[in-house]
């Protein structure tokens, strides 16, 4: 019952919403006025935690998959840009990661 489990279920719930003529646009409340793709959503939701979001991704993949593949989670984990290097400012991290940084290719951390 971790952040990706819950995660599913939101995705499980807009579709039923969006077969019933419900739009896939969301609004996530201190992200400013923007209707953000379901899985821009996802990704504010998870990273409002990441630590918590890593781990249950390492659980499930280490279910998926044979090798051990701690390291290649850490190193991607300290690839994302956090809402802590925005100074907690959700609204801001969320337009310039997501919103610009994924359109224009920017989205990662430099090395």
């Amino acid at each position: 019952n971790g952040p990706i489990s819950h995660e599913i279920a939101i995705f499980n719930a807009t579709i039923d919403d969006m077969l019933a003529g419900y739009s896939r646009g969301c609004i996530i409340s201190d992200c400013g006025n923007t209707y953000w793709d379901i899985e821009e959503a996802s990704f504010i939701r998870c990273m409002r935690d990441p630590d918590a979001f890593y781990t249950d991704m390492l659980v499930v993949l280490k279910e998926l998959l044979p090798d051990d593949i701690t390291d290649i989670v850490r190193y991607q984990q300290s690839r994302i840009p956090t809402i802590e290097m925005f100074d907690g400012d959700v609204d801001r991290w969320a337009r310039e990661t997501i919103l610009w940084g994924r359109k224009s290719g920017t989205m990662l951390v430099p090395e």
